[in-house]
C-alpha cells in the first residue's frame, strides 16, 4: 500500500478540506497522513506539497520517492504568490492549475499534469476557493490512479505575479462597481477589503 504524505506548512484556508482531501485518498487504497511543518515530514512514497510558503531543500525532497506541487497558473507563466487573485484582477476567469515536479526553484519543475476551474460572474473568494479545492483534490486523485507517470520539461519564457498588496483593491468612486467586480471578487476580505476614497475620507466594502 503506498504511503501518500500532504504538506501545509501554514494556516491555510485549504486545511478546511483536509478531511474531503484525505479520505479520497483513502479510497484509492493508500495510506496518508497530514504534515503542517516540514520538519515533521516522514518518508512518502508521494508528497503532496500544498498551499506552501515555503520551498523545500533538496534534504528534504530526497526522502520521499515523489513530490508534487499544484499552482494556480499555466506555468511557466505566472509563478509566484496569489497566483489565482493575480489573475482575476486582471479580469481572467479561467484558471489553469499546474501539477509539477518540486525542486528548489520556485515553480520551476517538469509537468506532470494540468485541469482547470472556471470562476463564476458572482463568485467571490470563498465561492472560488472550493472550487480551488476540488479542483486540488481531483487532481491528486487522477495522479494516484495513473498508472505510468510521465512529465514535461517547461518551456516558454516565464513571468511572475507581483505580491498582493491593498493598493491593487482600491476602487475608484468615478467608475461604475460592475466595472470593477473583479476587484471585489478577488479580494480576501479579511486580508485585504476593497476600499475607496472620497473627500479625503476611506470607505471600506465589506460583504455579507
Amino acid at each position: 500500500m503506498r504511503k501518500i504524505g500532504i504538506l501545509i506548512d501554514n494556516n491555510s484556508w485549504l486545511l478546511k478540506y483536509k478531511r474531503e482531501l484525505t479520505n479520497k485518498i483513502k479510497s484509492l487504497q493508500c495510506k496518508v497522513e497530514l504534515f503542517k511543518n516540514h520538519k515533521s515530514v516522514k518518508k512518502c512514497d508521494i508528497l503532496f506539497i500544498l498551499g506552501c510558503k515555503k520551498i523545500l531543500k533538496n534534504k528534504l525532497l530526497k526522502k520521499n520517492k515523489l513530490n508534487l506541487v499544484i499552482h494556480e497558473s499555466e506555468l511557466p507563466k505566472g509563478k509566484g504568490m496569489s497566483p489565482v487573485s493575480n489573475q482575476l484582477l486582471t479580469g481572467k476567469k479561467k484558471i489553469i492549475c499546474t501539477m509539477f515536479i518540486a525542486t528548489e526553484r520556485v515553480d520551476s519543475g517538469p509537468i506532470i499534469l494540468r485541469d482547470k476551474f472556471v470562476i463564476g460572474k458572482l463568485d467571490l473568494y470563498e465561492d472560488w476557493r472550493e472550487k480551488q479545492a476540488k479542483t486540488t483534490i481531483r487532481m491528486c486523485s487522477r495522479l494516484l490512479k495513473t498508472k505510468k507517470i510521465n512529465f514535461q520539461v517547461q518551456k516558454g519564457r516565464p513571468t511572475f505575479f507581483s505580491k498582493l498588496v491593498k493598493e491593487k483593491f482600491k476602487i475608484d468612486p468615478k467608475k461604475t462597481i460592475l466595472s470593477q467586480i473583479h476587484k471585489l471578487q478577488a479580494a480576501d476580505f479579511k486580508k485585504f477589503r476593497p476600499y475607496f476614497k472620497f473627500k479625503k475620507k476611506i470607505f471600506y466594502i465589506h460583504n455579507e
